[in-house]
């Protein structure tokens, strides 16, 4: 009996072979076809040259299906190329003219308050205005006459019911009563103010230290 060799090494797989033809029946619209699918219509045999939905029948539709019916060869139409690159962006076109102008916006919010300024320079004093005349002088009530008192031109003091107004300055050196004239610085309570300055103007003495006021009724 003869040895028996060993087996020899697996040789290298073969290229691929072209797609064959997948039949797929009849024509159904709507279905999905791909590349290579074929199928009949209306006694002709086609081929999908596109995968697609089936959106029209075949015999219509030459740039998915490609037939062979009655003998002859139909040719396909060629696939579409690339779209081409886009071309370079054109030169700006001129200025358009200017549009009309809008309407005017709503008014905004008021700002704050601005800070106060500074204080100003006071003004210069205005020239103080001439004194007024002086007035006359009232009388000046010092209640009861008393013996040695000072007393000056209008003060006036009351003596043993009756009223008197000085009329020169004096200390009170004697009584307003009761007396005789002494050197002429007193007179009778009865003697009024007119009577004592027409004494003075004759007799040309000293002015009455005192007189009495003239009761009008």
């Amino acid at each position: 009996m003869e040895p028996t060799e060993p087996n020899g090494t697996n040789g290298t797989n073969g290229a691929t072979g072209a797609t064959g033809v997948i039949w797929d029946n009849a024509f159904q619209l709507g279905s999905t076809y791909v590349v290579g699918d074929a199928v009949s219509y209306n006694g002709s045999t086609y081929i999908a040259t596109t995968n697609n939905s089936g959106p029209s029948t075949p015999d219509g539709d030459t740039a998915d299906w490609f037939t062979f019916g009655g003998g002859r060869q139909q040719r396909c139409s060629g696939r579409s190329g690339c779209s081409g690159c886009s071309g370079c962006d054109g030169a700006m076109g001129a200025t358009g003219a200017q549009g009309v102008a809008g309407a005017a916006g709503a008014q905004g919010i008021q700002g704050a308050t601005g800070a106060m300024g500074a204080a100003g320079i006071n003004g210069t004093n205005g020239t103080n205005g001439t004194n007024g005349a002086t007035g006359a002088t009232g009388v000046i009530w010092t209640t009861a006459f008393q013996l040695g008192s000072t007393y000056v031109v209008g003060d006036a003091v009351s003596y043993n019911g009756s009223t008197y107004i000085a009329t020169t300055n004096n200390s009170g050196p004697r009584r307003l009563m009761g007396i005789r004239r002494i050197g002429h610085f007193w007179r009778r309570p009865a003697a009024t103010v007119q009577r004592a300055q027409r004494v003075q103007r004759a007799q040309r003495v000293r002015p009455v230290p005192w007189a009495q006021p003239e009761h009008r009724e």
